[in-house]
């Protein structure tokens, strides 16, 4: 039995399934919100319990991959919903933290918010999801993709070389333009002015 997603739409976002009787079942995300919803009813698809229960799919759109991952982290967390309980595993809640006590700050994973000059943004659901959204953040604000240790390089890094980042480590660029870019990047997920 598939459900009726012919009313979901081609674009960015999260999409939640709720039984007969309105409660949340299952909140996903995507790039085409549609496909990825219908693919849940596929033949292929791993059996999921919530699935037979579900009789109706709503949605809600974002602008880009990035908003509809941030979308999904509050939805999980706010809905709980039973479909969704793969991400609770040992490390099912992290933190995103940004330590401002080096050059050049980095956003990291970790088990547990940092103390002292930080940035901590969470609990945040599952490793996986944080560890993308942190990619997804360094890539689009061009910040550091390197550990702790700011390398010294002649020559960007691969991701430099990609316009994926700002490239600090060849030691000519102005600290206040990265730090705006992070600045940028912690609202966007909560984290309001890094202070």
């Amino acid at each position: 039995r598939a459900l009726d997603t012919s009313h979901l739409p081609r674009e960015p976002g999260i999409y939640i399934f709720r039984n007969s009787a309105g409660q949340p079942l299952y909140v996903g995300k995507s790039v085409d919100v549609r496909a990825r919803a219908r693919a849940h009813f596929a033949a292929s698809s791993p059996d999921s319990d919530w699935v037979a229960q579900a009789e109706l799919v709503e949605y809600e759109t974002t602008a880009s991959e990035l908003g509809a991952l941030l979308l999904e982290q509050r939805r999980v967390a706010e809905l709980k919903p039973p479909g969704n309980a793969r991400l609770k595993h040992v490390d099912a809640h992290v933190w995103l933290r940004c330590r401002l006590d080096i050059a050049f700050p980095i956003l990291e994973v970790a088990p547990e918010p940092a103390a002292g000059r930080t940035v901590n943004i969470g609990p945040l659901t599952g490793r996986y999801v944080a560890q993308e959204l942190v990619e997804q953040l360094n890539s689009l604000f061009g910040l550091r993709h390197c550990g702790r240790t700011l390398p010294k390089r002649e020559w960007p890094s691969a991701y430099g070389q990609m316009g994926r980042c700002l490239s600090p480590c060849l030691r000519d660029l102005d600290p206040n333009a990265y730090r705006g870019r992070l600045d940028q990047a912690l609202a966007l997920v909560g984290g309001g002015d890094a202070g």
